[in-house]
């Protein structure tokens, strides 16, 4: 153990005395030091407590048919921030279609032509802004800017960037969106000096050596995402805490694997119950065909009735099979406690997740043959359940219109909750509840403020029409109809 000398002395006040203040000042006290082990113990004791978000990167190769599997990605991998591209969304797919609870969306489609765009769900847990004065019409890139709790020191916040470089771009367009890419990013650097930055998306042929070289950035993607090529990049600043991406399985008939891109001291959290809604436990019994066929048997052996009396009546009957029944199916058919989510879809079922789950162990084990075995059970299992559910829900559709409506807005992602509409002003104050309606009456009022109201006394009298009203006939109507028709 080490000592040093510290002086301690009380900060002096008006009535104090020179000489009083110096014989204060000469107490001395030895306060032993701490050691290396116990600095670096309290080191990594902070860095814990840091919340660095995880990415997770996909070319999903149209988003709206692979929503549902997306979200049974994410409660299994548990990522922070999405980042999707070739989503071949255009302005006709409402946001309700893509939206996942928990998740802020935010969208860059392409507006000409087809296939393309970029797609980015953040957690509702990290405070996040898009940047659309770094956006460029000719690219498809988009820009965010974020700002997770707790960073570690001395990030301020982390620029996040999703971008899809289509292949067939010439030599002088790839040129130009490094250039673009290496402006925005002085940018950024000049406005956040002390930012983090990930670029994340399809970059396919465009070359990256000038802008890994003019910001200290770095690719770190090693594993191979399409087939024996990597396409998919994650460029950044910030890659000395977090570890190596990870490739997992494709989502459903896309080409391109799932990389992940994890913290190395991430917290064991999860995310607060405000952003993903609590699940709802329901129990159901399995009919397995060795369960069905020994209740089989046992019916056909049981002595029904032999508890009860000669001559029982039809009540006593009854409730004697309905016990009987029961004791029997509780004994012979085993009840399970399933999770559902409030948020899956009405045709996802637990059977269709514990299949995502076993294609994902399948691919990290490397058994290929098993891999596309199961990944043609997932798509196969999907398109029944789907097909089922039409069959089911929609092509024999009840009459009762309201609940018609219901199922409309479930099918097309609308929640039922009532949102409160807000507004940012131009000084970054959240407008919303009475004082954006008197804001917007006010703005309304103005736009006619320079016209004069009217005055009652120099309007006309009304005047009553010369001729009256004309009476009309439904026969009169019929025989024109007929006549105009033939």
């Amino acid at each position: 153990m080490q000592f040093i000398k510290v002086r301690i002395t009380q900060r002096p006040s008006p009535n104090t005395t020179r000489s009083n203040h110096r014989r204060a000042s000469t107490c001395l006290v030895d306060i032993p030091t701490s050691t290396t082990a116990s600095v670096i113990a309290k080191f990594n004791e902070l860095c814990k407590s840091s919340q660095l978000p995880c990415f997770l990167l996909c070319n999903v190769r149209s988003l709206v048919p692979k929503v549902d599997e997306l979200t049974a990605t994410i409660k299994v991998m548990s990522p922070d921030v999405i980042v999707t591209t070739e989503t071949w969304l255009h302005e006709l797919h409402h946001s309700n279609l893509i939206n996942i609870s928990g998740f802020s969306l935010h969208r860059r489609d392409r507006p000409i032509g087809r296939g393309g765009g970029v797609c980015v769900y953040i957690s509702n847990t990290i405070p996040s802004k898009r940047r659309l004065d770094l956006k460029n019409p000719l690219y498809e890139c988009m820009w965010i800017w974020s700002r997770p709790h707790r960073l570690p020191r001395p990030l301020s916040g982390i620029m996040i960037a999703a971008i899809y470089n289509p292949p067939d771009k010439s030599s002088q367009e790839q040129k130009d969106i490094r250039l673009y890419l290496i402006d925005t990013i002085d940018v950024v650097c000049n406005r956040y000096p002390d930012c983090g930055i990930a670029i994340l998306g399809d970059f396919n042929k465009l070359d990256i050596s000038d802008l890994t070289l003019h910001h200290n950035l770095k690719q770190v993607v090693e594993c191979t995402t399409r087939e024996s090529s990597i396409l998919d990049l994650i460029v950044t600043n910030i890659r000395k805490y977090y570890d190596s991406p990870v490739q997992n399985a494709p989502l459903g008939t896309s080409d391109h694997n799932i990389i992940t891109w994890v913290p190395l001291l991430k917290d064991s959290r999860n995310h607060d119950l405000e952003d993903f809604p609590p699940k709802k436990k329901c129990a159901m019994k399995l009919f397995p065909k060795s369960s069905v066929d020994a209740f089989g048997r046992w019916t056909y052996q049981h002595s029904w009735f032999s508890d009860l009396a000669e001559s029982p009546s039809p009540d006593e009957m009854a409730e004697s099979l309905t016990s009987d029944l029961k004791s029997a199916i509780d004994s012979f058919f085993q009840t399970k406690t399933v999770r559902i989510h409030n948020t899956d879809k009405l045709w996802m079922t637990s059977s269709i997740k514990q299949l995502i789950v076993e294609r994902q162990r399948a691919y990290h084990l490397g058994t290929r043959e098993q891999f596309k075995h199961i990944k043609y059970k997932v798509r196969k299992a999907i398109a029944e359940r789907k097909e089922t559910f039409y069959r089911e829900n929609v092509h024999n559709r009840n009459s009762n219109p309201r609940r018609w409506w219901n199922l409309i807005n479930k099918l097309s992602g609308r929640s039922t909750n009532t949102t409160t509409p807000c507004y940012e002003d131009e000084d970054g104050n959240v407008i919303s509840g009475l004082n954006l309606a008197t804001r917007l009456n006010k703005f309304y009022i103005s736009a006619a403020s320079d016209i004069l109201p009217l005055d009652n006394a120099t309007l006309p009298a009304f005047l009553p029409a010369k001729q009256e009203s004309p009476i009309i006939n439904t026969f009169e109507v019929w025989k024109t109809v007929q006549i105009e028709s033939s």
